[in-house]
């Protein structure tokens, strides 16, 4: 059974997402089973606190009924990036696939849960993107520079080329960069169906700023830990 962990690599994270407030709507996360008997997970819409818990509830739902979860389909712009990187190491840990459709888009936070699956699938036309950490206020700050570094180093250890890290660090938070075809190959994405003759836009997003009270400081030696602002 596939067990949510708190880290990976042992670095505490407990990030401000890049995008989007916590305040919104949460993902639906839901299981089907197919003809082979094994299990999928459709996570789909923003990701916000609670969310790898639904996630992971859903995971032991389908072990407790027998059906081995094999696969997790995303259709997510990102969101809160804790609960991305907990979604992340649970689909590392239980060795799931990942996959993004056509017409599906998985940027920011559900990236890295992309990046973490042991096989990856992407149909030509899907639209995945990365960018860096914002702020409380939607900002670039040192704390925001910290939470990139952070991300950056999961995606290393995720497996993601150097290439993709350093354009993931460069972009602004209020600028997405969608991946090629050929940089989605280049981490070992199997490309499904046909390619288009449209390539997904490099454009700039009009985002809204995170609402969350947690900044992540830098403690030395690759270590990051979180301070509540609230509590202060």
């Amino acid at each position: 059974m596939v067990k949510l962990r708190a880290t990976i690599s042992g670095a505490f994270l407990l990030l401000t997402p890049a995008v989007f407030s916590d305040d919104g709507q949460s993902a639906e996360v839901k299981v089907g089973v197919g003809k082979s008997g094994q299990a999928t997970i459709w996570i789909t819409g923003e990701i916000v606190p609670g969310d790898a818990d639904k996630f992971s509830q859903s995971v032991r739902r389908a072990n407790d009924s027998g059906k081995f979860v094999a696969n997790v389909r995303l259709d997510s712009p990102g969101g809160n990036l804790l609960e991305g990187v907990k979604i992340a190491d649970a689909i590392r840990f239980g060795k799931t696939s990942t996959n993004v459709g056509k017409t599906a888009v998985c940027a920011s936070a559900c990236f890295l849960m992309f990046a973490a699956g042991s096989t990856k699938n992407a149909g030509y036309g899907a639209q995945v993107g990365v960018h860096g950490a914002s702020g409380e206020n939607g900002e670039e700050t040192a704390a925001s520079g910290a939470a990139t570094v952070s991300m950056a180093k999961i995606a290393k250890e995720l497996g993601v080329p150097s290439a993709i890290i350093g354009r993931m660090v460069v972009t602004s938070p209020q600028d997405m960069v969608w991946l090629s075809p050929q940089e989605l190959q280049s981490m070992g994405v199997t490309m499904m169906g046909r390619p288009s003759q449209l390539t997904p836009p490099v454009a700039s997003l009009q985002q809204t700023p995170p609402n969350s009270p947690f900044v992540v400081i830098p403690i030395g030696s690759g270590a990051f830990r979180c301070t509540d602002n609230t509590k202060r």
